[in-house]
């Protein structure tokens, strides 16, 4: 009996992770990870077109008098036309978010196409029996992995089974008993099967998303608090304020020392020490909005990125999160530093930046502790 428990919490738990991993998406590197694969996806898409029509001009030029033939063409040039759009959007500074949704599906779409012009050229079998042309299915699946987003895999699944399925119920009732001496006969067996194979590669290419995601977060994840790392933030930072020059939009950078540590460890250890980092750090990230970064620098200490926040607005921020650990205290009564530096009036580079608000840390030491120092005197 308990064996029966233990393996259904085993299950459950997976369950509850394969679907928290598909809600995954709101974390601002990860969306630009998303957007730097859509643009590979497209560039990728150029360079599979270009190869892929290398089949249809050939056949149209060896047999021109095949209908089919030119039609394959056809819809490889209309492919190659929206494929080239897609790019160009992709490649924008703020390309669409709906972007990759869209493309996911049309790359489902453009081989259903395909298959409506086989079976309006009169070549239906090859719509619904020709293993190559069916393949693509798979490569359209396969390819939503450089999206690290397995909804837009699970979405490109579901299109293509539902699509074959709708093709091969048209050919079933539309040409009843067709035979072909290349693609054969329709058989309901080989097209379930078919869309078998399609489940299970979505199923794999979903599992080889959130796999690479998982090993991602953990390598830029700090292993005591949960916190994003110091290799997370640097690049975290570096990116926003080419994105904010750009906008020329203010930021702010914080970091946060909590006070008297190192007498926290010698007095009561370090397991209490790293008790108190673990509730200072969730403290710190249910104080901030989801667009600002939070993360553990580096022994007791934090940094906290407050996008498009100026200094009025990041030092009244930091001052009420003050207040609500002074209402509220953590264990051993903790109080925190906080040296501020802001884009562009303190600093235009993510080093430079750092040093200031590292600096205005020193000057909050040494001024009393627990309290926020910021280069204008605030």
């Amino acid at each position: 009996m308990s064996t029966v428990i233990i393996r259904m919490g085993i299950r459950q738990s997976f369950l509850a992770s394969f679907f928290n991993q598909i809600r995954w998406n709101t974390d601002p590197m990860a969306r630009d990870i998303g957007q730097a694969g859509e643009l590979l996806t497209a560039r990728l898409r150029l360079v599979v077109i270009g190869i892929l029509a290398i089949n249809p001009i050939k056949s149209a030029i060896v047999s021109p008098t095949e209908p089919s033939n030119w039609i394959g063409l056809a819809v490889t040039f209309v492919a190659f036309l929206m494929i080239y759009l897609m790019a160009r959007l992709a490649a924008r500074r703020r390309p669409p978010r709906s972007l990759p949704w869209i493309t996911s599906q049309l790359d489902v779409l453009y081989i259903t196409v395909a298959s409506v012009g086989f079976i309006l050229g009169g070549q239906p079998l090859i719509a619904v029996n020709s293993f190559v042309h069916w393949s693509y299915y798979l490569l359209a699946i396969g390819a939503t992995c450089l999206r690290h987003d397995p909804r837009l895999t699970i979405a490109a699944t579901v299109a293509a089974s539902v699509q074959q399925l709708l093709l091969g119920t048209y050919v079933f009732f539309k040409f009843p008993g067709i035979t072909s001496a290349m693609y054969g006969f329709f058989v309901w067996d080989d097209q379930i099967g078919r869309v078998i194979a399609m489940i299970v590669m979505g199923t794999l290419a979903c599992a080889i998303v959130i796999r690479n995601r998982q090993v991602w977060e953990m390598s830029v994840r700090d292993k005591l608090t949960g916190l994003h790392n110091r290799r997370f933030f640097d690049e975290f930072l570096e990116f926003k304020i080419i994105e904010f020059r750009r906008e020329k939009t203010p930021l702010c950078l914080a970091l946060l020392d909590a006070d008297f540590f190192k007498r926290i460890n010698d007095v009561h250890g370090h397991d209490a020490g790293d008790e108190v980092l673990i509730e200072l750090g969730q403290r710190i990230a249910e104080s901030f909005r989801s667009s600002d970064l939070v993360a553990r620098w580096g022994g007791e200490e934090f940094a906290v990125v407050l996008a498009r926040a100026d200094l009025r607005a990041a030092y009244a921020r930091l001052r009420v999160f003050q207040e609500e650990l002074a209402k509220r205290p953590i264990k051993f009564g903790v109080t925190v530093s906080i040296g501020v530096a802001c884009f562009p009036e303190d600093s235009d580079s993510p080093e430079s930046l750092f040093k200031v608000a590292d600096e205005n840390l020193l000057k909050a030491k040494r001024g009393g502790r627990n309290t926020i120092v910021a280069l204008n005197g605030m």
